[in-house]
């Protein structure tokens, strides 16, 4: 797990009307094919403040002493694995279910939730800002299937925008993921809204 004097060091922690949170990462994708999500957080983190080198490689060895490899993007070689991080999409926000969370809310990123394998792979980070989010599935009379996404009340949505943003390398991808209406909140951990 992440060390607790940075746990503990992070603005605000514990604040009043603010939660501390835990949100779960999968590893893999349903057909099996690594989501490199830890990679794609961890871009995200750097684009945000380049002084990560440190905790990246923290985060990778208590990684690699936990489960006895590294994880998929990172190597021992610092350059390799600097470049291939850098070379993916970052993960700007996540998409989740209900309504729960809101800003200010301190974010704990891990897989294996729940689990004895639970791991927390980057630092904890703030809730900027939510934004609703709506997908229908409907009835076409041409494909027979469509879909209509929904952000704050508005039909206007750049769907492959949205999709990379998410983490995802297509929207065929998104959409297999999110495969059934879905009513539930995109959460922000950088100023970016739709």
């Amino acid at each position: 797990c992440w060390p607790c004097c940075l746990l503990n060091s992070s603005p605000g922690f514990g604040a009043a009307n603010n939660q501390t949170m835990i949100l779960s990462f999968k590893q893999k994708f349903p057909d099996g094919t690594p989501t490199y999500f830890l990679e794609k957080i961890w871009n995200c983190l750097w684009l945000t403040n380049s002084k990560m080198d440190e905790q990246w490689h923290m985060a990778g060895s208590a990684f690699y002493e936990k489960f006895g490899h590294p994880w998929d993007g990172h190597w021992s070689d610092t350059k390799t694995s600097i470049e291939t991080l850098l070379n993916l999409s970052p993960k700007l926000h996540t998409i989740r279910a209900g309504d729960r969370w809101k800003p200010g809310d301190k974010i704990h990123f891990c897989i294996n939730a729940r689990t004895p394998n639970y791991f927390q792979f980057a630092p904890v980070v703030e809730v900027v800002s939510v934004q609703s989010l709506e997908i229908k599935w409907i009835a076409n009379l041409e494909t027979g299937k469509g879909v209509t996404v929904c952000i704050d009340g508005e039909y206007h949505v750049d769907i492959a925008q949205l999709a990379q943003n998410d983490g995802f390398p297509s929207v065929e991808a998104f959409f297999n993921w999110f495969s059934k209406d879905f009513t539930g909140q995109i959460i922000h951990w950088t100023p970016l809204k739709y």
